[in-house]
């Protein structure tokens, strides 16, 4: 099963759309969960909707919550504590999915808890770090207490970029690297190609919304 998850705040729904019409029209995935505060994204948009307002993950006194990052945004490190799957895509609420994206379930990911494509200015010699606004997530292995530790470490440091921050400190050695046209963003690594954009910087543009919005 090819399975790509969002997570969304009631405030952002709208600018979904775009995001899961993208992937299902070009993706070749088979399908869409979106954790969200409560069911009411359900229409227009044809997914799988899991409400997770009553987490317990991340509460009241986070020290990453109470930014511009809600605790939503950090549901991303604890997606094997609500899913019962061993391998998913997560996306970030900003990406348009252009082409086919489904080899990324062929990815050999035995020993990795995570895939993704290194941003350059932060990656070292020793030292991978990824963009996680495109994540393949290896949740079979993220249950051998990996994420339990990532959840800690969330709710007791306070992390510039919490949960691409936290996923790069902690999984050092277990991230694989993967191609530049995954993420195509203005931080990532340059491909020839582009199978998702990233627009982590501009937002969606306006035409490209109304061209995925139908």
């Amino acid at each position: 099963m090819k399975t790509v998850v969002y997570a969304a705040t009631r405030n952002i729904y709208d600018r979904l759309i775009p995001c899961i019409n993208s992937v299902r029209k070009n993706g070749n995935i088979d399908e869409v969960i979106v954790l969200a505060e409560d069911d009411a994204i359900a229409k227009p948009i044809t997914c799988r909707v899991i409400n997770v307002s009553k987490q317990t993950f991340f509460g009241f006194g986070n020290p990453n919550a109470a930014k511009r990052w809600t605790w939503m945004a950090l549901m991303k490190c604890a997606l094997s504590k609500v899913l019962d799957l061993d391998k998913v895509l997560f996306l970030d609420c900003d990406t348009i999915v252009e082409h086919d994206i489904s080899e990324l379930w062929d990815l050999d990911m035995d020993g990795y808890y995570y895939a993704g494509v290194k941003q350059p200015g932060h990656s070292t010699v020793d030292f991978t770090y990824i963009n996680t606004g495109v994540l393949m997530c290896n949740l079979k292995k993220l249950r051998d207490g990996k994420e339990d530790e990532l959840i800690k470490m969330l709710n007791t440091k306070e992390y510039g970029f919490p949960d691409q921050d936290v996923i790069n400190e902690r999984c050092q050695g277990h991230i694989l690297p993967i191609a530049g046209r995954f993420n195509r963003c203005a931080w990532t690594e340059p491909d020839v190609e582009t199978y998702i954009t990233h627009y982590a910087v501009t937002g969606i543009p306006a035409e490209i919304r109304e061209r995925y919005n139908g």
